[in-house]
């Protein structure tokens, strides 16, 4: 009796790596992000203990997340996926990078602290929302159902923050939060650099953004989190 099966096509390794570097990249910028969320207002309370400018860093913090929900589709739309990641990651490890930096040299007003932390996080949801479109594009050329390399991400992302939290504790308490901040950064130029070399461009989905198109994302946006559609 004849074997109707379909045959099992063997994906060479050079298709299936740039999904693998995906989940990598993704996993290091996540992990980046819960650095990011705990070794700045560690850092804010180390050098200046304050409490209230501890809190009010962790707003800053947060803050850009929200917003970014109203406008973040269509700058990844105009941007396309990948150029998006990458633009992310840089934007927040350049920045982050800054904070030590102009600590250690010229000084670093609170204000200044409060404009980079706001910036730093801005486009965080934008990337990885980026990164995670990519996916399907990336399965289909390893030969990997979507609902298997979705799953996957989902996995990555999960125990890269899982990890992120006790490994930022145990780097500030052996490094103190300055030399932290340099690992930080670190981490999101990694990020774009696997991106940018190691995940082939996918096919173009940049679209067409009108004005229209640009007040609707922010209708989306403000339904989100106001739960009336008054635009």
């Amino acid at each position: 009796m004849p074997n109707s099966a379909s045959p099992i096509r063997a994906v060479p390794f050079q298709d299936r790596a740039p999904l693998y570097a995906l989940y990598t990249a993704n996993g290091i910028s996540m992990i980046g992000n819960v650095l990011t969320a705990l070794a700045i207002p560690w850092f804010v309370l180390a050098t200046t203990g304050s409490a209230e400018k501890t809190g009010l860093t962790g707003f800053f913090t947060a803050l850009p997340i929200a917003l970014a929900a109203f406008i973040g589709g269509s700058i990844v739309d105009r941007l396309g996926f990948k150029r998006m990641s990458i633009i992310a990651d840089l934007t927040s490890g350049i920045i982050v990078a800054l904070i030590p930096l102009l600590y250690l040299t010229v000084g670093l007003d609170f204000n200044v602290l409060l404009a980079l932390v706001f910036f730093a996080n801005l486009l965080d949801a934008p990337g990885s929302t980026a990164r995670e479109a990519i996916v399907p594009e990336l399965a289909t050329r390893a030969g990997v159902s979507f609902e298997r390399a979705g799953s996957m991400n989902q996995i990555v992302e999960r125990s890269s923050r899982l990890i992120g939290a006790p490994l930022a504790g145990a780097l500030i308490a052996g490094f103190g939060a300055t030399t932290v901040l340099w690992i930080d950064a670190l981490t999101f130029l990694v990020s774009a650099a696997i991106i940018g070399f190691l995940v082939n461009q996918p096919k173009p989905e940049v679209q067409e953004t009108t004005r229209h198109h640009w007040r609707a994302e922010m209708c989306k946006g403000f339904v989100l989190f106001s739960a009336t559609n008054s635009c």
